[in-house]
Order: C-alpha cells, then structure tokens, then sequence
C-alpha cells in the first residue's frame, strides 16, 4: 500500500517509474539523470511486478554508467 502510494506520488512530478525504469534498462543515463532530478523520489521507485529498481534493470544490461549514476544519486544498493 505505501509502495503503490509513492508510485502515484512520484509520477505525479511528469516522471513516471516506468519511463525511469526503461531508461536504465536501455542504459540511457542523460535520460536517468533528466529524470531523477524532475522526481528525485524514483531512486526509491520499484516495478509492481517482481519490485525490481532501475538498479537492478541497469545492472542486469550491464550498464555500468547507470549503475555509477544511480549509486551516487543514493539508491538503495541493497534492495532486493
């Protein structure tokens, strides 16, 4: 309930999740970095289905720039 909460919050701010999280997936950082800052909130953002973060998507396609930014920008490293 306070994911699905947040996740309306957050794309309130012309952000959505989904677009952050496709970003990473396809390892586009100026698009990441465009959007974190409209919505800093989506560093907390996680996928309905299976909870994964951009992290986890940016990770997974060996985006390593993705992975630097997001790991400055104070995601949670440890999510899971």
């Amino acid at each position: 309930l306070v994911a699905e909460r947040e996740r309306r919050l957050v794309a309130v701010g012309h952000a959505s999740g989904e677009e952050f999280y496709a970003a990473a997936k396809r390892g586009d950082a100026a698009a990441c970095k465009r959007l974190l800052k409209a919505a800093p909130a989506l560093c907390r953002w996680r996928r309905a289905t299976g909870k994964r973060t951009a992290l986890h998507a940016a990770a997974r396609h060996g985006h390593v720039e993705v992975v630097s930014l997001l790991a400055r920008e104070e995601v949670d490293l440890n999510a899971r």
